[in-house]
C-alpha cells in the first residue's frame, strides 16, 4: 500500500507473456476490489485489441480459470469477444 507503482508495457512481440499478464491482472483486479457503499462496484472491464488475440485470451482464460471463471471472492469472470 502507498506504492504509486511504475506501470508496465505489454509489447506486441510473441512469447513475452502478454496472455498470462492480462489474465493475472484481470484476476487480481476483480479479486481485490472491495464492494462497499463507500467505493465503486466493478462490473465490467473493456480490453481492446486484435480480434485473434482476444479469441486466444478468451480460450486461455477458460483454460486457466477453474470452475467456469468463478473466483475465490465469489465473483465470476466472464469473457465476451465482439468481432
Amino acid at each position: 500500500q502507498g506504492d504509486k507503482g511504475s506501470g508496465c508495457v505489454l509489447a506486441h512481440n510473441m512469447g513475452l507473456g502478454k496472455t498470462i499478464q492480462v489474465i493475472t491482472f484481470l484476476h487480481t483486479v476483480v479479486d481485490n476490489v472491495k464492494e462497499t457503499p463507500s467505493t465503486f462496484e466493478l462490473r465490467r472491464i473493456l480490453i481492446l485489441g486484435p480480434v485473434n488475440t482476444m479469441h486466444n485470451w478468451k480460450a486461455e482464460m477458460a483454460r486457466w480459470l477453474p470452475d467456469e471463471g468463478m473466483l475465490r471472492c465469489g465473483k465470476r469472470l466472464e469473457v465476451y469477444v465482439l468481432d
